[in-house]
């Protein structure tokens, strides 16, 4: 479960953007190239750098999020 802290921290730690639900542009982060899935991700990594792909995927694994 993510909580409040460790997203300010994921986002502290982040070259890229992170998209919350109530973010501007969440729904277009979300937005697959396939458009029949609409999905609803708890926080949208936009990965600038290979650094953001793996905190995002550590982030991902340490607090049980699917990918």
């Amino acid at each position: 479960m993510t909580t409040p802290a460790s997203i300010t921290a994921l986002q502290a730690a982040l070259t890229g953007a992170l998209l919350q639900p109530s973010d501007a542009g969440y729904d277009e982060g979300r937005a697959p190239w396939l458009r029949i899935i609409d999905q609803h991700p708890a926080l949208i990594v936009e990965a600038a750098t290979t650094d953001d792909v793996m905190l995002a995927i550590t982030y991902a694994r340490t607090h049980s999020l699917p990918l």
